[in-house]
C-alpha cells in the first residue's frame, strides 16, 4: 500500500503528464523527400549542327537510398568562351532538352503503367540539341559584387579573366543535366561536359545515287570545297594566275576556310536512310539515336559502295558529310544534299556452262550443263535451231528449275544445234552458253 507520500508523487507525475499531452498523438510528421542525385554520365557527340546528348538516368537519391526519386530529367546548355564554377552555370543556360521517367518500382506496390513506354531508372536516353545561330553565340556571367572591390569596366568580360595566350581562338558549348523528383524538386546540377564550336567544313556537292551491281547501291560525291578547296587543301602549286579578281576573292576565301578547320586531310562518312515501304507509327519523343555512317571510318575517296540488306524495289536515301581532324578533336560538317534512288535489278545471271548433248536410248537427245550460283536465278531457257543458223528459237516456254532436258520431238536423221540461257527472277537474261549439236536416231 502507497503511502501518502507516494501518492502525493504519482499525482505530480500524472499532472505533470497531462500537462506535457503523454498518451495524446501530436501532429502528424511531414513525409520524407527524396532528392534525386547528380547525373553524372552525360555525353556529347555534335553531328553539323546537331549535339546528339546521351543522359543515363540515375538510380539513387543524394542520401544514397534507392530506387531513385526523379520524375524528369532536364538538359540545359550554354556557350561561352571560358568555363564557369559549376554552380553559376544555372545562370546563363537555357534548357534544350526534357523527358519524363517511368515511376520506379517500390515494395509491395504495383508499378504503374505509362501510354507510351516512358523511360526507366538506370537507362540511357538520347536527346538532340539543335544549334541555332543564338545557341552558338557566347555568354557571360554577371559580375559578383564583393565588398571593396570595384565594378568591371564598361564592356569588360563578367567571366574569370583568361590570359590572352591560353584564349580559345572559338567558344565551346556546354551542358548539364538536373534531376528533378515528383514534387518538382531538383537534385544538384550534373558534372558539365564541353563540345568546341569548332568551325564546320563544307558539305560535299553533287551526290549521285544508283544501282552499280546486283544488290549494290554505289555513292559518289565532288570534294568539300570544290574544286578550288580540294587544290588549296593538297597544297598543290597553282599554275595559272587568277584570271580575275573575282577568281582570286573565291580561293582566298578557301584558303581562310582551310586554315581555320582542324588538320586535314578532309575525309567522309556516308549515311544512309531506308524509306519505309508503308507508313509507319511516329517513334516516342525520346527514341533518337545518332546517326552512324555505313563506313567503319572516314574515307578519303569520293565514293562508296553499299550492299547491306540491299533488296530490289526497296528506296535508299543517302547523304555525305565532310570530317576534319581525328577523335577527340574531330568535326563533322553539315550534311550534302539527299538523293535517293529505288534498287532495280538490271544486271543478267552468267551463261550456263559445259553444255553437253548425247542421243537418248529412248529416242531424243538429251541436254545437260553446269548450274549457276546466282542467289536470284529463276531457271534456264533451252534454246534450239541448225546448224549455220545466227539465231536459236526458244524450245521451252517457261524455265526450267532443272540442269538437263530431254527433247523428245526430234526427226531422225536431223541434226541440231542447241543452247541454253539463265533467266534471274527479275527476267535478266544471260547470253548463251556454249553451243552443241547432235543428230537425232
Amino acid at each position: 500500500m502507497l503511502g501518502l507520500g507516494s501518492w502525493e508523487l504519482v499525482s505530480a507525475l500524472v499532472i505533470a503528464c497531462a500537462a506535457a499531452g503523454c498518451g495524446k498523438k501530436g501532429p502528424p510528421l511531414a513525409p520524407i523527400v527524396h532528392v534525386p542525385a547528380a547525373v553524372d554520365k552525360l555525353t556529347a557527340t555534335r553531328i553539323g549542327n546537331d549535339v546528339y546528348l546521351s543522359v543515363t538516368i540515375p538510380t539513387q537519391n543524394i542520401d544514397t537510398t534507392s530506387p531513385a526519386d526523379v520524375a524528369r530529367i532536364e538538359i540545359y546548355g550554354v556557350a561561352m568562351l571560358t568555363t564557369p564554377p559549376r554552380a553559376r552555370l544555372v545562370e546563363v543556360a537555357t534548357k534544350v532538352a526534357s523527358f519524363d521517367v517511368a515511376p520506379a518500382s517500390r515494395p509491395g506496390q504495383a508499378t504503374p503503367a505509362t501510354s507510351p513506354p516512358l523511360p526507366a531508372q538506370g537507362t540511357t536516353v538520347v536527346v538532340r540539341d539543335v544549334l541555332t545561330p543564338a545557341a552558338l553565340e557566347p555568354k557571360t556571367l554577371a559580375p559578383v559584387a564583393t565588398s571593396g572591390s570595384r565594378s568591371p569596366a564598361r564592356g569588360a568580360s563578367a567571366t574569370a579573366s583568361t590570359p590572352a595566350s591560353s584564349a580559345p581562338s572559338y567558344p565551346r558549348r556546354i551542358y548539364f543535366a538536373v534531376a528533378i523528383n515528383d514534387r518538382n524538386r531538383p537534385g544538384p546540377p550534373g558534372a558539365p561536359v564541353e563540345l568546341p564550336l569548332t568551325p564546320l567544313p563544307d558539305p560535299p556537292a553533287a551526290i549521285q545515287v544508283y544501282t552499280s551491281a546486283p544488290e549494290t547501291v554505289t555513292v559518289s560525291w565532288e570534294p568539300s570545297g570544290g574544286a578550288v578547296g580540294f587544290v588549296l587543301e593538297r597544297q598543290l602549286p597553282v599554275e595559272q594566275p587568277p584570271s580575275d579578281e573575282s577568281d582570286a576573292d573565291e580561293k582566298a576565301a578557301a584558303a581562310r576556310a582551310v586554315t581555320t578547320l582542324p588538320p586535314g586531310p578532309t575525309r567522309y562518312n556516308v549515311y544512309r536512310e531506308i524509306v519505309p515501304a508503308a507508313a509507319t507509327t511516329p517513334p516516342p519523343a525520346t527514341a533518337v539515336s545518332v546517326p552512324t555512317p555505313i563506313n567503319p571510318a572516314p574515307v578519303a575517296d569520293f565514293t562508296v559502295t553499299d550492299s547491306s540488306g540491299v533488296s530490289v524495289g526497296q528506296q535508299r536515301c543517302y547523304t555525305v558529310r565532310a570530317v576534319r581532324g581525328t577523335p577527340p578533336a574531330e568535326v563533322i560538317g553539315e550534311p550534302s544534299a539527299r538523293e535517293c534512288t529505288t534498287v532495280v535489278d538490271t544486271f543478267a545471271p552468267d551463261p550456263p556452262t559445259n553444255l553437253a548433248a548425247s542421243v537418248d536410248p529412248d529416242g531424243g537427245i538429251d541436254l545437260v550443263w553446269e548450274p549457276n550460283g546466282e542467289a536470284d536465278l529463276g531457271g534456264y531457257l533451252v534454246l534450239r535451231g541448225s546448224p549455220g543458223d545466227a539465231t536459236l528459237q526458244p524450245l521451252t516456254a517457261m524455265p526450267l528449275a532443272d540442269t538437263h532436258y530431254l527433247d523428245r520431238d526430234v526427226m531422225a536423221g536431223v541434226r541440231y544445234v542447241y543452247a541454253v540461257l539463265a533467266v534471274d527472277t527479275h527476267d535478266n537474261h544471260s547470253g548463251e552458253s556454249n553451243r552443241v549439236e547432235e543428230t537425232a536416231r
